[in-house]
């Protein structure tokens, strides 16, 4: 059982990563704007800012990244992973 519960904050953790990750990715192309990605990226970056709107100045971002979080634990972004690139079951 610990193992388990051990696990399962890892995994948490690991998503709140991704989270944190993904908002700074998204803000670097915000920034870059008006300039494009990649159509696959805009895709991405699209889904991200479903999530989490973009924002200006300084502000608590906790929320946010929760949300994007919870988002990418429960697949969210999966779709934009190739089949090749997602583990076998």
């Amino acid at each position: 059982p610990w193992a388990g519960l051990k696990l399962l904050r890892i995994r948490d953790n690991i998503d709140h990563i991704l989270a944190i990750e993904a908002m700074a990715a998204a803000a670097a192309i915000d920034a870059q704007r008006p300039l494009r990605t990649t159509p696959g990226l805009e895709s991405v970056q699209q889904t991200i800012r479903e999530q989490v709107p973009a924002h200006a100045g300084d502000r608590r971002l906790d929320h946010d990244i929760s949300r994007l979080a919870k988002a990418i634990g429960s697949g969210a972004l999966l779709r934009f992973l190739s089949a090749d690139r997602l583990p076998s079951t």
